[in-house]
């Protein structure tokens, strides 16, 4: 989600324009340590989601390493495709073939000095979507990472690591043809210089300064040339699609201290402190070929929208100061933390072409930047404490409360660029039949964004503005849980976790804030039939971004996890969880159009994904069981296992009406409650066995064979969800069908 936070090696690298996203693809086999957070964080997490930290290996005086090969083709491949699918043309989510090699060296370049490890890893991955299309992907990974020791009290790293992807038909779906597709090369590089000062052999002083290279290119496989379309009807893309060019570099300044005291206060306690600066630039360019996508409904022309080429460039920034002590206690342990997080950000001047259909509507523009709008300070208490029932470490009883703020995105600043994305939706009827849509074909204006074509005597007041006094989006968390040790191999937890997130940030426009919308009618499509709204006065055409009165999420969740120790030859998790998110709205401040409200409030929280360009799909799934195993067999035999089964995803059907009245565009009326309808539930088995030969002192030698989808399932994983297109109901992604992959892997 938005909130997950990204790190390796300590160093954050979350993309801050599209946040809670990571800004490279992963060699798993470099990494010494995963470390994975999913509440009760300590100080030194910002957020309320998940906090990955990837650790790599690193040198030592003893040389050691690894290679690998894994592979699989479409002959290892089988069906799993339905009478359904057939019918429909399908190929199913297939492979076409996957090469996944790479290898890890490491060891002393000046035994007790100078340490060194690198890495490099490719994978070459060819999938068919449900279509037939193909979906290609090229990942390239390399990691280099140098340890120092600069006399006995200091010890310096320096480590980089470069992910590049490269995947030629990005967004190749059911309704996607390939003209439609992107190119993406997303080549990404992070460097990273830390020193550690032993003052003591109870104090350490840390010190990292980090700098990541990010970006990425898409650019369209139908051209700049060709124009974009949409078919309302069926929901086909064709022609071409857009192009987005973005640079996202990252500088970080981490500033550590450690105080370990051994008796204070009738207990013992570990202290850190710790100061952050991090700087997230961004530039994002981006437009639709000849500035324009055109919309049909079954074949007929019916609407234009018309844009200009986006150029945007922010800054944004954030400055934090944290501490926190870990005190033991007797049976407790308690741990006390604050955190102050202050964020801040501005738009950096830019230039931009306009729109030629109709000239000077969508003007050329220059714009010089501006100053930060607002400044987001929270101040965060993490408390958190654990009791040892019984005295001998095997009952162990826990509580947590934090908060957490979010982290800024840029697409928050950038609201009031009036070079941000701009575009007029228009009535359009093609009079000459060329398909290519003229002044004197346009009718009246359906929606805008961006900008205001009614009041065009300054163009670069796109009439948004943002609230000084905007705050942050916080969550509050609570936590109780405990884990007893049955016996030495066998332990069972259990934790309940709330969360109220709350203080969202939305923007509306002004006069929609204060005039109430109306009973417009009823809307019937593929036998569903539903009421929908309309406002009762034109736009003001201005708006402001603030904080979102009268609403909030909630989240309530339970997990029981059962773990047995590798004992008697074999290991197992298991784990059963189960927990929603939902929405309420306590009044009618807390929203504008009320169409869907009815089936939003208090029912499941289930955002849309994007991104991909797959079949989008509406992520809540309540409860979910899984497993882990493994079994060590004679002659150097292990077999291990992945089992899981989970609720389907969220199955909203949406139906639409025409144009509304006063420029409201469309609106998407639900059938019934958020969360009610789920797709069929996900059943997966995969295995793997693997034999390893000890070649004496050379190393260890393994041969790998893995099964995915053992039951060779064909389960749903989207259906197209709107009722107003002919392909309503029809599947548009299922889950792969079984395969079978090879691997050796030596190590040293």
């Amino acid at each position: 989600g938005e909130s997950t936070m990204w790190r390796i090696n300590g160093v954050t690298i979350t993309d801050a324009a599209a946040i809670g996203s990571s800004p490279l693809y992963y060699d798993f086999d470099s990494f010494e340590e995963m470390q994975v957070t999913t509440s009760g964080a300590d100080v030194s997490v910002q957020t309320a989601g998940a906090s990955l930290n990837f650790i790599t290996k690193q040198g030592s005086d003893i040389f050691h390493g690894q290679a690998s090969y894994y592979y699989t083709n479409s002959a290892l491949q089988d069906s799993n495709l339905t009478h359904e699918l057939k019918k429909l043309g399908y190929k199913g989510n297939k492979i076409e073939s996957i090469k996944d090699y790479g290898f890890d060296v490491g060891g002393p370049a000046l035994k007790g000095r100078l340490w060194f490890w690198g890495a490099y890893r490719e994978q070459n991955i060819g999938l068919v979507a449900v279509t037939g299309a193909p979906d290609i992907t090229e990942l390239q990974h390399v990691n280099l990472k140098l340890t120092g020791q600069a006399g006995d009290r200091n010890r310096w790293t320096f480590f980089a690591t470069r992910a590049d992807k490269v995947k030629h038909s990005r967004g190749a779906a059911w309704n996607r043809p390939q003209e439609t597709t992107l190119s993406q090369s997303s080549p990404s590089t992070v460097y990273m210089i830390e020193d550690t000062l032993i003052a003591n052999e109870n104090f350490f002083l840390i010190g990292q300064f980090s700098y990541v290279d990010g970006g990425f290119d898409l650019e369209p496989n139908g051209g700049l040339e060709e124009i974009a379309t949409l078919d309302y009807g069926t929901g086909m893309y064709g022609g071409t699609t857009f192009y987005y060019n973005a640079n996202r570099p990252q500088y970080q300044l981490h500033l550590r201290g450690e105080q370990y005291v051994q008796q204070a206060f009738g207990g013992s306690h570990e202290i850190k402190a710790a100061m952050e600066w991090r700087r997230t630039p961004v530039t994002s360019l981006s437009g639709y070929g000849r500035d324009m996508l055109v919309a049909t409904w079954f074949g007929e022309p019916i609407e234009v929208w018309l844009s200009g080429d986006s150029d945007i460039r922010t800054v944004s920034q954030r400055f934090s100061l944290y501490a926190q002590d870990i005190c033991s206690l007797d049976r407790w342990t308690l741990n006390f933390g604050l955190r102050y997080d202050r964020q801040w950000g501005h738009n950096v001047a830019s230039t931009s072409t306009g729109n030629d259909v109709i000239p000077g509507l969508i003007p050329d523009l220059s714009y010089r930047g501006d100053r930060p709008r607002f400044y987001w300070n929270d101040i965060l208490p993490r408390l958190g404490l654990t009791y040892d029932l019984l005295g001998d470490g095997r009952t162990v009883l826990r509580a947590n409360f934090s908060m957490y703020c979010d982290q800024l995105s840029t697409g928050t600043i950038n609201n009031t660029n009036p070079i941000g994305w701009r575009e007029i939706d228009y009535a359009w009827s093609d009079d000459n039949g060329d398909g290519v849509p003229q002044a004197k074909e346009l009718g009246d204006i359906l929606w805008w964004t961006g900008l205001n074509p009614f009041e065009s005597d300054n163009p670069l007041d796109n009439g948004r503005s943002i609230d000084p006094s905007l705050e942050s989006p916080l969550t509050y968390e609570f936590l109780i849980g405990g884990e007893r040790e049955i016996n030495p191999q066998l332990s069972i937890s259990f934790d309940y976790v709330y969360r109220r997130f709350t203080n969202f940030n939305w923007e509306t426009d002004d006069a929609w804030i204060d005039d109430p919308y109306t009973l417009a009618g009823t809307v019937s499509q593929a036998g569903y039939t539903e009421e929908y709204y309309e406002p009762t006065t034109d736009p003001a055409g201005t708006s402001t971004l603030t904080s979102w009165e009268d609403y909030s999420r909630t989240y309530k969740g339970i997990e029981l996890t059962l773990t047995k120790r590798l004992a008697d030859r074999w290991m197992a998790n298991a784990s059963f969880s189960y927990g929603n998110t939902t929405v309420d709205y306590y009044s009618n401040k807390a929203y504008t159009d009320p169409t869907n409200i009815k089936y939003l409030d208090g029912y499941a929280y289930a955002p849309e994904t994007t991104g991909s360009g797959k079949s989008r799909i509406f992520m809540n799934s309540r409860w979910a069981f899984k497993l882990t195993a493994l079994l060590q067999l004679p002659w150097g035999i292990n077999a291990s296992t992945y089992a899981s089964y989970r609720e389907g995803f969220v199955y909203p059907i949406q139906l639409r009406t025409a144009a509304r009245n006063h420029y409201a565009s469309y609106a998407y009326p639900l059938v019934e409650g958020m969360g009610e309808n789920h797709l069929p539930n996900v059943a997966m088995v995969d295995l793997r066995v693997e034999k390893t030969y000890h070649l004496r002192d050379f190393g260890r030698a393994s041969v790998i064979i893995d099964v995915f989808n053992l039951l060779n399932s064909n389960t749903t994983l989207g259906r197209n969800y709107r009722a107003y297109q002919s392909t309503f109901g029809q599947i548009t992604e299922i889950v792969n069908p079984r395969i079978v992959r090879f691997g050796v892997r030596f190590q040293f």
